[in-house]
C-alpha cells in the first residue's frame, strides 16, 4: 500500500512532538509511572493523528469493480432501430456478471437517465423520453460520465446512427481518455425510404425597393417523384409550380420584385407524391429592402383623407394608404413602416391583430404612431381600455373638473321572430335584454331612460323616467316578449317624439336590430329633426341579415356610432360603451386659437409667428408623463401631445385634417412643415453608427450577436423576440469580448421571428436595431446530409465499433487505481483519542489497579511474618549482648559497631527477600491472566 502526503513537511512535527512530550512528562506528577505513561502515550497518538490530517494523507487503493453505461439514441433519425436497441440492452443486462454495475441513458436533443448505476437489471423500456428532434452525442456522453464512480473501471456503450446535429462529441474524447473509459459503439443506419425535403432557401440579404432578384430553393430527395413547389411571400401564396424531383439534389429558381421597403419574408413548401416525413417540407428566409422611410396612413372613412395626403406629398413624406379594415394585422407587416398614422379611425373597424400588435410595434420595435381626431377617434372611436389608449399620450376620459350634463337615453330593441337565435343557436333577444339591463346599471340616478321594443308594431316597456329605480326598469326590460315581423321606422320616430321635449342637454337613442326596414324614404326628414334638436342616434347591427350599410349611414348622419356584431355576446360591451360615450360631450365645436405650451422639440420655426385658429377638437386628458405641446384656450384640453413609449414615440392630434375644424390651416404656409416636423420627431429614433446585429441558428437555438464601437461598464444590451402570434420573449445579451455581446433564444418552432436589439445606458436608449431570425426544422431531418462524427471520436478514445452486445461484459478493463484521502478518518480517530484522554483523567481510571492492590496485600502479609522472626532474633541477640557485656566490658564499643553492621546487613537481606516475593507474585498473576 502506497501512502502519499500533500504537505509532507508537516510530518516533521511528529518527532518534534515526541521530544516535547518527553521533556514535559519528566516534570509531570500524575500518580505512578503506569498512569503517567498511559496519558503521555494517548496524547502522543492524538497529536500524531492531527499532524497526519494536516499533511493531507492519501492511501493508494486498487479496485476491480466495473461500471458500464449504455447510451441509447431515441432521436427521430434512429426511430426505426429504437425497439431493437432497447431489447439488446435489456438482454445484455440480464447477463451482467457479479461484481459489475450498469446504468442506462436515453438521449436525443437532451439526455435522460433510465437506470442509475446498479448491480441489478432494472431497465425494461424507455420511459423518460427525451426531446427527439435532434441528436446531441456530446450531451449524452457527459450525462453518462456523471454516473461513474471514481474507484471503478469504466465502460461506455453507444447505440446510435451517429447523426450528430447538436453539440460536439469530439470535445469529450480527451475526457474519456483521461478517465480510461473503454468506448464501444454499436452503429445502426437509418433507412428513411422515400423522402424529399427542402434543404435551403436563398434570397439576397439586402436589396433596394423595386429591385428584381432571385429566390433559389434547394430540394433533396431519396427517390424520383413528382411534387408541387410553392413560394409564399409575406404569408401569402405568390408562386406555385409542378416539378419533377430526381434522386439527389434539385435546384429551382423563382424571380421576384420587392416594391416596398422593409423586411420581406419568404417560405418555400414542397408537397411530394412520395414522402415519409412532413416536418422538413418547408423552409423560411427573409430579405431587407432599403429605400426611403415610409409612413402608413390608415383612413377611417373612405376618401376623407385626400387633403391630408396632398399635405404629406407636399412635405415630401413617402406614404401608403389603406382602409381601416385593411390595416396590417401582424407585427411583421407593421414593422415595414417607420410610422403609422391613424386618421379619424374607429377601433371597431380595425383588425384585432393590429390592435394587439400596436403596443409591441411601438414599445419594443421603436415604431412611431400618430392618432388624428374626428368623430370616430379617441373616446368616440372606442379607444378606451385598448392598446391604442395605452400607447397614446392622452387618456380617453375627460377631466373630472368638467361638469357632466344630464342625459336622456331611449333604447329601441328589435323583438321580431328572427331575434330568437343567432348563428350559434343563442337567443339574440335574451342577450339584447341582458345588454340593456347592464347599460341601465351604468346610468346615473339623475339620467333618464326609456325602453321601446318592436316587431311589426312598437310599444313602451319602460316609459322615460329617472334611472333611480334600476330594478324596476330592468324588470320592464326582461318583460319584453318575442313577436313577429320587423318595422323599424315607427319605433325610432316614437323615441324621437318623446325624447325631443325633455329638459336634458344630452339626448341619445340606441337602435338594435337584425333586420331591414321598408320606410327608407321617411328617414331623411327624421334625420334633419335629429340634427335640429341635437339628438344623436347610434345603431347596432346583429347577425347577417341586417342592412348594415343603411344602419351605418343612419348613425353617421345622426352623430352617433355604428356597431356590427355577429355574436350577441358583444352586445353588453357595446351598450356599456354607448352609455359611457353618451354621458359626456367629447366633441368641442367652437373657434379658438391653440395655446403653445411646450414645443417639446417636436415643432420647428413654422410656429414662430403663431398658429391659425381652429374650430373644434375631441376632448381628452393629458397623461402625467406626456408633453402637452398645444392646448385649448379655455379648458386646457390637449390639442397636440407627444411622449416616448418604450423605444418608440407617439403623438395625439385631437383636431382633424379634413379642414372641417382646421380650414384655416389649409391656407397656412407653415402647415406642411408643421406635419413634417411631427413625422421627423416620430421617426428620429436613436441609431448608433458602426453598430450591427447578426442572427443565426445553432441547433435548436437562435443566436443573436450585437457589436458596438461604444460601450462601458453601464452598457446593457437586450433583445425582444416576437413570434407570428405576437408572443414575446426578452433576453439580455452578455459581453463576450470588448464591444461584442451575445445571447441565445430557443423559440421551439420553425418560422420567422422579429428581433429588436436595444443598447441602453443608465436607462437611456442609445441604439435600437430591428432584424429577423429564421428558424428551420431540426437538422435531425436532413437525412442526406447527416454527418457521422463517430470516426474521429473512436480514434480519440481508442474505442471500437461492435456488431452486437453479446459478451459486452467479458472484456478485461484496466484495473483502476486511486488515491483515497484519509484526512477525515484521521480526524475522527483524533477525536476518539481526545475523548479517551478526557474520560481517563476525569474519572481517575488507573490501569491494573486490582492487580497492584493484590500485590500490595500479599507484600504486607510477607512483611508481617518477616517482622515476627526479626523480633525473636533481636531478643536473642540482646541476651547475648548482655552476657557479652558482662564478661568483656572493654570490647563494648567494638562489639556494638559490629552488631550494627550485622543488623543493617540482615535488614537489607530481608528487604531484598520481600521484593523478590512481590516480583514473584506479579509474575504468577500475569501467568494466570494469560
Amino acid at each position: 500500500m502506497k501512502i502519499t502526503a500533500q504537505y509532507p513537511m508537516i510530518l516533521l512535527l511528529i518527532p518534534v512532538t515526541a521530544i516535547i512530550l518527553f521533556a514535559v512528562s519528566r516534570s509531570l506528577r500524575i500518580g505512578n509511572k503506569v498512569r503517567k505513561g498511559f496519558i503521555i502515550g494517548i496524547r502522543f497518538i492524538l497529536l500524531c493523528l492531527v499532524i497526519c490530517a494536516m499533511a493531507d494523507i492519501s492511501v493508494h487503493i486498487s479496485s476491480r469493480d466495473t461500471g458500464t453505461v449504455f447510451l441509447i439514441d431515441v432521436s427521430e433519425s434512429f426511430a426505426a432501430n429504437r425497439e431493437e436497441a432497447v431489447k439488446m440492452v435489456r438482454d445484455a443486462l440480464k447477463e451482467m456478471p457479479h461484481g459489475n454495475r450498469a446504468a442506462v441513458v436515453a438521449f436525443g436533443a437532451d439526455a435522460k437517465i433510465e437506470q442509475f448505476m446498479s448491480d441489478a437489471s432494472l431497465f425494461t423500456d424507455i420511459e423518460t423520453m427525451p426531446v427527439v428532434t435532434a441528436t446531441n452525442l456530446e450531451k449524452a456522453v457527459r450525462s453518462g460520465m456523471a454516473l461513474f464512480n471514481d474507484d471503478e473501471a469504466k465502460r461506455m456503450v453507444l447505440l446510435t446512427d451517429g447523426s450528430q446535429n447538436e453539440g460536439q462529441i469530439e470535445k469529450m474524447g480527451a475526457v474519456l481518455m483521461a478517465e480510461h473509459v473503454e468506448v464501444n459503439v454499436l452503429q445502426k443506419d437509418f433507412d428513411i425510404g422515400s423522402e424529399a425535403y427542402i434543404s435551403d432557401l436563398t434570397v439576397p440579404e439586402k436589396i433596394q425597393a423595386g429591385d428584381k432578384f432571385r429566390v433559389q430553393v434547394e430540394v433533396e430527395s431519396t427517390v424520383k417523384t413528382n411534387a408541387i413547389l410553392q413560394l409564399y411571400t409575406g404569408g401569402k401564396l405568390s408562386k406555385q409550380e409542378n416539378v419533377s424531383l430526381q434522386a439527389g439534389s434539385n435546384s429551382f429558381i423563382f424571380q421576384d420584385t420587392r416594391k416596398k421597403q422593409g423586411f420581406a419574408e419568404y417560405k418555400a413548401v414542397i408537397i411530394p407524391e412520395k414522402d415519409t416525413i412532413n416536418v422538413n417540407n418547408e423552409y423560411s428566409a427573409f430579405t431587407e429592402a432599403g429605400g426611403a422611410e415610409r409612413v402608413l396612413l390608415i383612413e377611417g372613412i373612405k376618401n376623407e383623407s385626400k387633403e391630408f395626403q396632398k399635405l404629406l406629398s407636399s412635405a415630401n413624406v413617402k406614404f401608403d394608404v389603406v382602409a381601416a379594415k385593411a390595416a396590417p394585422a401582424s407585427l411583421d407587416s407593421m414593422n415595414r413602416y417607420k410610422c403609422i398614422i391613424m386618421e379619424n379611425t374607429s377601433a371597431e373597424n380595425l383588425p384585432a391583430g393590429f390592435i394587439d400588435s400596436l403596443g409591441s410595434y411601438v414599445k419594443d420595435y421603436g415604431g412611431g404612431f400618430i392618432a388624428i381626431g374626428g368623430k370616430k377617434s379617441f373616446a368616440l372611436g372606442s379607444y378606451k381600455d385598448t392598446p391604442i389608449e395605452d400607447v397614446l399620450p392622452v387618456n380617453m376620459d375627460i377631466s373630472q373638473e368638467k361638469k357632466i350634463p344630464e342625459m336622456a337615453m331611449v333604447m329601441v330593441i328589435d323583438k321580431s321572430g328572427s331575434m330568437q337565435s343567432d348563428d350559434a343557436g343563442n337567443s339574440k333577444l335574451e342577450m339584447a335584454k341582458d345588454a340593456a339591463a347592464s347599460a341601465v346599471d351604468n346610468l346615473r340616478d339623475t339620467d333618464s331612460v326609456g325602453i321601446i321594443s318592436f316587431d311589426d308594431k312598437y310599444g313602451w316597456n319602460v316609459n322615460i323616467q329617472k334611472a333611480n329605480d334600476k330594478e324596476d326598469i330592468k324588470s320592464g326590460i326582461y318583460g319584453i316578449k318575442d313577436g313577429g315581423g320587423t318595422s323599424i321606422y315607427p319605433a325610432v320616430r316614437e323615441a324621437y317624439d318623446k325624447i325631443k321635449n325633455l329638459d336634458c342637454q344630452l339626448k341619445h337613442i340606441i337602435l338594435l336590430t337584425d333586420g331591414q326596414d321598408n320606410y327608407y324614404n321617411a328617414y331623411p326628414g327624421l334625420i334633419e329633426k335629429f340634427q335640429e334638436n341635437n339628438i344623436t342616434l347610434s345603431t347596432v347591427s346583429i347577425g347577417s341579415d341586417a342592412d348594415d350599410r343603411f344602419l351605418e349611414r343612419l348613425a353617421e348622419s345622426s352623430g352617433g356610432r355604428f356597431y356590427n356584431t355577429k355574436a350577441g355576446s358583444e352586445l353588453s360591451r357595446i351598450f356599456a360603451q354607448e352609455v359611457y360615450l353618451a354621458q359626456k360631450e367629447y366633441i368641442v365645436n367652437r373657434v379658438f386659437t391653440p395655446v403653445i405650451k411646450n414645443t417639446g422639440n417636436i415643432l420647428g420655426s413654422e410656429i414662430q409667428d403663431g398658429l391659425p385658429s381652429m374650430a373644434g377638437y375631441v376632448a381628452t386628458s393629458i397623461k402625467p408623463e406626456a408633453i402637452q405641446v398645444l392646448s385649448s384656450d379655455k379648458d386646457n384640453d390637449p390639442v397636440l401631445a407627444c411622449w416616448q413609449y418604450g423605444l418608440g414615440r407617439t403623438v395625439a392630434f385631437t383636431s382633424d385634417v379634413t379642414n372641417q375644424w382646421t380650414g384655416n390651416y389649409a391656407v397656412w404656409s407653415g402647415y406642411p412643415g408643421f406635419w413634417k416636423s411631427i413625422i421627423n420627431w416620430i421617426t428620429d429614433i436613436a441609431e448608433e453608427e458602426g453598430s450591427k446585429v447578426n442572427v443565426l441558428q445553432e441547433g435548436s437555438k437562435g443566436k443573436i450577436i450585437y457589436t458596438t464601437p461604444e460601450y462601458s461598464g453601464k452598457t446593457k444590451i437586450t433583445a425582444a423576440i416576437t413570434d407570428a402570434d405576437g408572443e414575446k420573449t426578452e433576453i439580455e445579451l452578455k459581453a463576450v469580448s470588448p464591444g461584442v455581446y451575445e445571447g441565445e433564444t430557443e423559440p421551439g418552432n420553425s418560422g420567422i421571428y422579429s428581433v429588436n436589439v436595444r443598447n441602453t445606458e443608465n436607462g437611456t436608449v442609445k441604439d435600437s436595431r430591428n432584424t429577423r431570425l429564421a428558424m428551420q426544422y431540426s437538422q435531425e431531418y436532413r437525412f442526406a446530409e447527416a454527418q457521422n462524427s463517430l470516426d474521429s471520436f473512436i480514434n480519440q478514445t481508442a474505442g471500437q465499433y461492435i456488431d452486437s452486445l453479446d459478451n459486452i461484459f467479458d472484456s478485461k478493463l484496466e484495473e483502476v487505481s486511486s488515491y483515497k484521502n484519509i484526512t477525515l478518518p484521521l480526524l475522527i480517530a483524533a477525536v476518539i483519542f481526545l475523548v479517551i484522554d478526557i474520560v481517563y483523567r476525569r474519572l481517575d481510571i488507573r490501569p491494573g489497579a486490582k492487580l497492584v492492590s493484590a500485590v500490595q496485600h500479599k507484600a504486607a502479609a510477607v512483611k508481617t511474618a518477616a517482622g515476627t522472626n526479626t523480633s525473636a532474633r533481636e531478643e536473642t541477640a540482646k541476651n547475648r549482648e548482655a552476657a557479652s557485656t558482662a564478661t568483656q566490658p572493654l570490647q563494648k564499643t567494638k562489639n556494638t559497631s559490629t552488631n550494627k553492621v550485622k543488623h543493617n546487613r540482615r535488614k537489607k537481606q530481608e528487604d531484598s527477600q520481600e521484593m523478590l516475593d512481590v516480583g514473584s507474585l506479579l509474575k504468577k498473576q500475569k501467568e494466570r491472566e494469560r
